[in-house]
């Protein structure tokens, strides 16, 4: 068990609230290249485009997942 007897330590779940900004400035960068590159008429990213954003948008479902599972540790002992 970690702090407060939540099998997520509080720090582990502040680590997780911090990394959720970076992955969403990471998935926006991401984004931002792959409509780059079809601009360009990049024949690959064409031809991938629709997995491409599939897979960004499973990315950022995660890391919302993630966030929400150390949203309510850090909540704990608040009140």
């Amino acid at each position: 068990m970690g702090d407060g007897g939540s099998p997520l330590s509080r720090s582990v779940a502040r680590q997780l609230v911090e990394a959720k900004v970076d992955i969403l400035h990471l998935e926006e960068r991401l984004a931002a290249n792959h409509m780059s590159r079809l601009r360009d008429g990049q024949v690959e990213s064409v031809q991938t485009s629709s997995l491409h954003l599939d897979i960004l948008r499973d990315l950022k479902r995660i890391n919302a997942h993630i966030a929400a599972i150390a949203y309510p540790i850090l909540k704990e002992g608040v009140y």
